[in-house]
């Protein structure tokens, strides 16, 4: 009778420990599916902020005073539909002029 009652024991011992171990595995997966849905929203959200190059059309340099240096630097761009306007008022253009050369 004891040792009847002892594996009923072991049995009722790994059955809690089989649903302890389901319910912690489902805590896990449901975490792990709310992260994942969380990050490909904020993944969503930083993309639509984050403006595409834009395209440049033309670009012409003037020398005003003849001292073979530009003096002003014309520029078109063209934005792609949905693009924000984009304010050149900092902008600060480096040119490599080993490439020019």
């Amino acid at each position: 009778m004891r040792r009847g009652l002892a594996g009923l024991d072991a049995l009722i011992l790994f059955i809690a420990l089989m649903l302890v171990a389901s319910v912690v595995g489902l805590a896990i997966m449901s975490t792990h599916s709310a992260l994942v849905n969380r990050g490909k929203a904020v993944e969503s959200e930083k993309s639509k902020e984050i403006q595409r190059p834009i395209l440049v059309e033309s670009l012409r340099g003037i020398d005003t005073d003849n001292d073979d240096r530009l003096n002003e630097l014309i520029f078109a761009v063209h934005l792609r539909g949905g693009d924000k306007a984009i304010s050149f008022n900092t902008t600060v253009i480096l040119v490599n002029t080993k490439a020019l050369n």
